[in-house]
């Protein structure tokens, strides 16, 4: 038997990654693997920005 185990590992601090968050910016799509504290914090910088912007379709 062949047991394959794919690990996510987040990309600011090596930690194990519990989500990858997609986002564009200036034009330019992007991912990232992040823990849910770095996620967090991500979404809360973000979050300022993304209530006064306008989403595109």
């Amino acid at each position: 038997m062949i047991k394959t185990v794919v690990r996510y590992v987040d990309d600011l601090d090596g930690t194990e990654a519990s989500e990858r968050v997609r986002f564009s910016f200036d034009g330019v799509a992007y991912e990232i693997d992040l823990d849910e504290d770095n996620s967090d914090e991500l979404h809360e910088l973000v979050a300022r920005y993304l209530s006064a912007a306008r989403r595109r379709r």
